[in-house]
């Protein structure tokens, strides 16, 4: 379903069906853009797209698990259908849990780390020039909250994905020494 307007901006965001998500959206759409609205469960973004916009001309809905590589993929191959282009990214999906097991550690880096870069990956393509892609976190995700060596090392202009990617898989292996706090880490957050 096309944008009755094919000029009208549109903005896609992610784990929108409440919260910070979810008024996102509803500031957007009151700045004119077109909304697409995204969240894992269906029934519960559905509903809060038809409460928002019962006409549908305004935010249109598409089921999104951040952490799914087959439904990043099946997002990406219907955003053609969804709207002309996107001028908007928001990656606002994600997850706190807090503790050191590593399985929690896991669902949260490949939700709040993962998902959010596999997202952009997918979408891109479909961003316009000068197009946005803004992401979102709480405050645990500042750097300050890292050790001095670790937050030099994530602000360094030069920092590649393949870096950052091992950055992220030296959080995990801090994880399973029982050394986070030891190695300048704040929470799997």
């Amino acid at each position: 379903m096309e944008s009755e307007a094919p000029d009208r901006p549109t903005a896609l965001v992610t784990g929108a069906n409440r919260g910070l998500g979810l008024e996102t959206c509803v500031q957007l759409r009151e700045k004119g853009f077109r909304v697409i609205l995204t969240s894992r469960d269906e029934s519960k973004g559905n509903a809060v797209t038809r409460k928002l916009d019962p006409e549908g001309g305004d935010m249109v809905y598409h089921q999104l698990d951040v952490a799914d590589r087959g439904s990043i993929s099946a997002l990406a191959k219907d955003v053609p259908g969804l709207a002309p282009r996107l001028d908007v990214l928001v990656n606002n999906a994600g997850i706190g849990s807090w503790g050191s097991d590593r399985r929690e550690s896991i669902r949260t880096i490949e939700t709040n780390y993962f998902g959010s870069r596999n997202v952009t990956d997918a979408v891109l393509p479909f961003l316009s020039n000068g197009g946005r892609v803004v992401m979102v976190s709480s405050g645990l995700g500042e750097l300050s909250y890292l050790g001095r060596e670790l937050r030099a090392q994530f602000a360094d202009p030069s920092l590649t994905r393949p870096a950052l990617d091992s950055l992220v898989s030296s959080y995990l292996a801090a994880v399973d020494a029982g050394e986070t706090k030891r190695n300048g880490w704040p929470s799997e957050y």
